[in-house]
């Protein structure tokens, strides 16, 4: 049994990467896939049982990561809330008078929804993009990746989104600085889809249009956004005036910006939809909100039980012993995470602990890294047959799978560039 233990460190953590990704490919929630690994890893590298727990605690109870918890639990209350208030549904109709442009309603329907992460989201979308175009002549197919391409063009870099705070959590950096380096990427997107997709729809929209009480009716209703956007704006213009007048150091505790803008969101949302204690009880006893939490319990303390157990360390070691290219593993370990989980959240967690610990090797830019595997993740992601939004589109539709490759693939591979020539400016700006 002794050569068991004796294997590489980078078996061992490959092994245990690959039971993690199994479990829940075979149903088995992430969160108890990754309690599962961390028990199983502690064991394999000889990690006492009490140190095991010791890591669970300490990476759960330290302030980045409460902080992270308390900003998704913010956001699912108030996902749940607008959906079952109706104001999700006034949003897309107020959002009708906007354009006249029938490609740019098209375009928006989707990314208006997509400005909210709801598992699933795409399929709430779907139903409206199909009435927008009645008659067009368009392939199942074609409005299947139309409504799950756009939904997704806010993921690199919205602070909504439990992948990219968790992201920035994990590689330390400024969220602002995350937000910077996405951006283009939004743009992008919008671009290749626009060109790839929306080539057969013409026209322009028939009803009245861009009149001021309707674009004023739209921003009202998504004023729960513009909260959280705005507050987040607002603490990268104060923090410096802060720093001036009071000549030391001053930045605001992570993620609290994010924290009071979504509090105040909230509330907006409860006060202006008259929402009663009741309601906002249920949605706050989501079952999926607590799910969510464990899920980033476990992913900080599996990136604990990895430096723990001194398996980064031996990594290194081996990589260099065996001539395994580490940037090989950087950029394969998050697509495959992300093809098999289906979730930005779930490729960030299972590979960016490695991720990390191999570019830290390496040297150079950490966040030009960070970049170049959330690039790769996110392909993975946006390719999995599993993402939910995906797969309930793809019904929706009845479209065929091999026909949504045929659109799907071209825009990833686009976007995919992208990402590693903003991770390459990077490299070249910090050389």
């Amino acid at each position: 049994m002794d050569f068991l233990f004796n294997l590489p460190a980078l078996f061992k953590v490959l092994v245990t990467f690959g039971l993690i990704l199994f479990l829940n490919q075979v149903r088995v929630h992430l969160s108890l896939a990754l309690f599962l690994g961390i028990i199983f890893l502690g064991i394999w590298t000889r990690v006492p049982v009490l140190s095991v727990l010791k890591v669970i605690g300490r990476e759960s109870s330290n302030y980045p990561t409460l902080a992270l918890v308390t900003v998704v639990t913010e956001i699912l209350i108030l996902s749940h809330l607008m959906k079952t208030s109706g104001q999700l549904s006034r949003i897309v109709e107020s959002f009708r008078g906007v354009f006249r442009s029938q490609k740019a309603f098209t375009v928006s329907l989707p990314a208006l929804i997509g400005l909210l992460p709801m598992p699933g989201g795409a399929l709430f979308s779907a139903p409206m993009l199909e009435a927008a175009l009645p008659d067009r002549g368009l392939s199942p197919e074609r409005k299947t990746i139309i409504n799950y391409w756009f939904r997704h063009i806010w993921e690199y870099w919205l602070p909504l989104y439990p992948g990219m705070l968790l992201s920035v959590r994990l590689l330390e950096v400024r969220v602002e600085a995350f937000i910077l380096a996405q951006l283009p990427l939004t743009f992008l997107a919008v671009l290749a889809g626009w060109i790839l997709l929306l080539g057969p729809i013409r026209g322009r929209i028939e009803s009245p249009s861009g009149s001021p009480a309707q674009i004023g009716a739209f921003i009202r209703e998504t004023t729960p956004v513009w909260i959280v956007i705005l507050t987040l704006l607002a603490s990268v213009l104060i923090a410096p005036l802060v720093r001036a007048f009071s000549g030391g150091p001053f930045s605001f505790p992570q993620y609290s910006s994010v924290i009071f803008g979504l509090l105040i969101s909230l509330t907006w949302v409860i006060s202006s939809n008259r929402i009663g204690f009741r309601a906002v009880l249920d949605s706050a006893l989501n079952p999926d909100i607590y799910l969510m939490a464990i899920l980033i319990f476990g992913i900080m303390a599996f990136r604990g039980i990895l430096i723990e157990s001194q398996a980064i360390s031996g990594i290194q070691g081996e990589l260099t012993r065996f001539h395994i290219p580490p940037v090989a593993v950087i950029l394969f370990l998050p697509f495959l995470s992300g093809m098999v989980t289906g979730i930005a959240i779930g490729f960030v967690g299972a590979s960016f602990p490695v991720v990390i610990s191999l570019a830290q090797g390496l040297g150079g830019n950490l966040f030009a890294w960070g970049i170049l595997a959330f690039g790769f993740g996110y392909a993975g992601m946006m390719l999995s047959p599993i993402h939910l939004c995906f797969a309930l589109t793809k019904d929706h539709f009845h479209s065929r799978w091999i026909g949504n490759y045929r659109y799907l693939l071209p825009l990833v591979l686009l976007t995919l560039s992208g990402s590693v020539l903003i991770s390459l400016i990077l490299f070249r700006i910090s050389s």
